[in-house]
């Protein structure tokens, strides 16, 4: 242990010296990624479409909140005309929080009862998006970016004052100014080994980032901190990103003016003197009618049911916005195309020479590790961490350490199947099976009527197979792999420790978690109200007997049924194969009644594959529905439920099939000479039931694999096809549209100069929307492909060398949609992978 912590203090004292920046070097400085003044750099991103008029009264409530709440705001819509702004004055706190829009550029505005009407609309389907709809952003050109002239992009920027409220709620620790006498001396870090280029440092590509002395931040300390002349650099994208993503998620709108300007007016007193961010600011507050009594203005709540925290979640999935997102940095396809819109005139005779493109954390990313020929590179986990977060950061670390321990068992496994093989000449059953007792005759394998007896020697090549995986070999590596499951887990937990001291998130505490939008949101559809005595907010009220206990009993009742519909389809394939086989035993040829087995164990082993496919599509979507009946109170209870059934779900339906091979198919034999079935046995053929489950794993495990690599490869190709010829057909249509139409050339069509604006904003738009889970999904396949590994691997010893190819393949491709084709993610900062 002890030396332990000295490696750990030693890295921490590397990485001290103020030559090693805290803030990665390759940030963009793109002006794409600021507001028009330059300046104040774009934190998150709302987008609307213009000629959706119903939703207009709900979106500048919702704006205005947002500016009552210290966010400074600016529309702009996609022909570089400024819609509306906050106004900043000096001193920074004399912001102005009226937003002021354009409203000759608005839609009219439609009446008040309809707009309310449309709220009661609500979908919580937040999953992370299919496979097709990430091969449909692969087929995405550039071109595409200028096709929609109709959105509406609302910027917020988060000044200082108020990332410093919420900073100490969060409790970001931030570094701290380091004196000359406190600075100790460095040592050289080294690898483990020369010659292992996985245990060296990360390439120079990615210089090393400073992670030495922090402290929570406070406002009211802050000449201790290492505050940057440009006080915006001091917070990190990723941390003023899940300041505005709180903010969103818990704001609410207002619709009374007069209430505006009583907000406004307790603002302005607010900034005489600092009052911390808290759950009170996000959420009005009524008073009590008897002090201490803990009752409410139950009529007051009424009459303003509309002034709800409602927040962006819900704003989104009833159309009110489109998006909400923060910004990637350009890509470096994005960047070539703003180089070549920013680019001087060919005829200028002072500019020749060729604009350099800008080199920023996702473009070095996108080359050095979000690709397929990176594979052998180690991580740049600390740049993954600043772009995307500690979450995200700890899953591709879990995923990469994983992989590394995979290296040493997939090599035992494969010698382990080798000798197998050279074992064959030398095995004595197989001597017996092939030549010695080949023209031993045997009892028919179905009723006397259909099959005819059978000789010993025609079995000889199934059980050459079965020797493959049933030898001493396999035993021995069996207790090995339980071993080595028990160590990589502890050493995991170690590994894990020192990434959450390296990224100071060690001493994380979770903030209160407040009521999900959504559970809100039963305000709006009736639910009677209540005081939460911890919070002090006011929350709806659901009976635990009336309302919970038979939606909690539907769901799981649900969730049954689809367990049982899971083991029918299982019974399917087990009718199926007796079939198939009552078919094959009665063929003449002496061939197909030898390898009846094997042919049935092949195809029922496919068609469970296909099943597992169809139900996990299913079953995805079901947990979710069934979740959302629970109607639970924060995310943490939603997240929990959620993972419980869809892991118990694709548990079954991954597992039952093997587990029925592996345990139970070879106890349903029937005894030789009894006609009361057709097929004497639902056992394995010829008495050995290990063959089939090798079979059975190899398909599901390598099945799966390979689907999924054709699909990744094969896909984007067709859709991009698709994709030009629908775009093509679509300005066909425009032009016949503007060819008889009036028009307003002037708005119909940006010019070149409109064309340069908002790069960033419509290329992240057309990216897809990661979802509240992104990586739910990885983690389960993660923990199925574990599962397979470690249960099964005498079965099938070659089990940890194609989970090793697949995870070297699955590194790079999760990266690659994490950079390239989700948006960029906002998730809670975490310590761990999980409890």
């Amino acid at each position: 242990m002890a030396a332990w912590l000295k490696e750990i203090r030693k890295e921490v004292d590397d990485t001290v010296s103020e030559n090693i920046p805290w803030r990665s070097p390759l940030t963009s400085k793109n002006p794409d990624l600021y507001f028009r003044d330059g300046k104040r750099r774009i934190d998150y991103v709302l987008v609307y479409s213009k000629s959706d008029s119903k939703w207009t009264e709900i979106r500048l409530a919702f704006l205005r909140s947002l500016a009552r709440l210290m966010v400074e705001i600016e529309v702009e819509d996609c022909f570089g005309k400024l819609l509306g702004a906050t106004s900043t004055t000096e001193p920074e706190r004399a912001i102005r929080k009226k937003l002021a829009p354009s409203t000759s550029a608005l839609p009219p505005e439609p009446s008040t009862h309809a707009l309310r009407q449309g709220l009661q609309k609500h979908d919580t389907t937040q999953g992370p998006p299919s496979s097709m709809d990430r091969y449909r952003i692969e087929a995405l050109g550039s071109e595409d970016l200028f096709t929609s002239d109709d959105l509406v992009f609302v910027k917020l920027y988060a000044p200082w004052h108020t990332m410093g409220r919420y900073a100490e709620l969060f409790r970001f620790r931030k570094p701290l100014i380091v004196s000359d006498d406190a600075m100790v001396e460095g040592y050289e870090h080294t690898p483990c080994c020369g010659c292992c280029r996985c245990c060296g440092t990360v390439s120079s590509q990615f210089p090393p980032l400073r992670t030495g002395y922090t402290w929570p931040f406070s406002t009211q300390r802050e000449y201790l901190f290492d505050i940057p002349p440009d006080r915006d650099e001091f917070f990190s994208e990723v941390e003023r990103a899940l300041v505005l993503d709180y903010i969103l998620r818990r704001a609410h709108c207002f619709w009374d003016e007069d209430e505006e300007e009583e907000a406004e007016a307790a603002t302005a007193a607010e900034t005489e003197g600092y009052k911390s961010a808290s759950e009170d600011q996000m959420m009005p507050k009524y008073e009590h009618h008897e002090e201490g009594s803990g009752k409410i203005d139950l009529e007051g709540w009424r009459a303003t049911r509309h002034n709800l925290n409602i927040g962006i979640t819900k704003l989104v999935s009833d159309g009110v916005f489109l998006a909400a997102y923060p910004l990637h940095e350009l890509s470096a396809k994005m960047q070539a195309v703003y180089d070549q819109l920013h680019a001087p005139p060919m005829d200028s005779p002072t500019e020749k020479k060729e604009v350099v493109s800008d080199v920023n954390n996702r473009i070095m990313l996108r080359r050095y590790w979000a690709s397929y020929p990176s594979f052998a590179r180690r991580q740049p986990l600390d740049y993954i961490r600043y772009y995307f977060g500690e979450a995200i950061a700890f899953y591709f670390a879990w995923l990469g350490f994983y992989t590394a321990w995979l290296a040493p068992v997939a090599v035992i496994g494969v010698l382990s199947f080798l000798m197998g093989l050279l074992g064959i000449s030398s095995d004595g059953i197989i001597e017996f099976v092939c030549h010695t007792g080949a023209n031993t005759t045997m009892c028919p394998l179905c009723s006397r009527q259909h099959c005819l007896y059978w000789n010993l020697g025609s079995s000889c090549l199934r059980q050459k197979l079965t020797h493959l995986v049933d030898n001493e070999g396999t035993v021995l590596f069996g207790v090995l792999m339980a071993l080595w499951a028990i160590i990589f887990l502890e050493m995991w937990k170690r590994k894990q420790v020192s990434l959450a001291f390296r990224w100071n998130v060690c001493t994380l505490e979770p903030v209160d978690q407040p009521a999900r939008p959504e559970f809100l949101a039963l305000l709006l559809r009736g639910y009677d109200i209540k005081l939460n005595p911890v919070s002090g907010d006011v929350e709806p009220l659901v009976p635990f007997w009336r309302k919970r206990i038979p939606r909690f009993v539907l769901s799981y009742g649900v969730i049954l049924f689809a367990v049982v519909l899971i083991l029918a389809c299982l019974v399917g394939v087990i009718l199926y194969k007796l079939a198939i086989k009552i078919v094959l035993y009665q063929q003449a040829n002496l061939f197909v009644q030898s390898t009846a087995g094997m042919i049935t164990t092949l195809t029922g082993s496919v068609i469970n594959l296909i099943f597992i496919f169809i139900m996990k599509m299913i079953y995805d979507r079901l947990a979710v529905k069934m979740t959302d009946l629970e109607l639970h109170r924060t995310q943490i209870e939603y997240d929990n439920s959620l993972t419980l059934k869809l892991y118990l779900l694709q548990f079954v339906n991954y597992y039952s099939s093997v587990f029925y091979i592996a345990f139970i198919q070879g106890t349903t034999s029937a005894l030789p000479g009894s006609d009361s079935m057709v097929v004497q046995s639902t056992g394995c053929d010829q008495g050995d039931c290990l063959f089939e489950l090798f079979l059975q794993l190899t398909i599901i495990m390598v099945g799966k694999q390979l689907l999924n690599f054709c699909q990744e490869a094969i896909m984007p190709v067709l859709l991009r096809l698709f994709n030009r010829f629908k775009t093509k057909n679509r300005e066909n249509r425009r032009r016949a549209a503007e060819s008889i139409l009036p028009r307003d050339d002037a708005k119909l069509k940006p010019d070149e100069q409109a064309r340069k604006r908002l790069l960033a904003c419509r290329a992240d738009y057309n990216l897809l929307d990661p979802g509240s889970r992104p990586l739910f999904n990885e983690y389960l396949e993660m923990m199925i492909q574990y599962g397979f590994i470690t249960m099964f691997v005498p079965a099938f010893p070659l089990a940890p060398f194609f989970g090793l190819l697949n995870n070297i393949l699955e590194i790079r491709g999760d990266a690659k949609k994490f950079v390239c084709q989700y948006r960029r993610p906002v998730i809670e900062r975490v310590k761990t992978i999980g409890e």
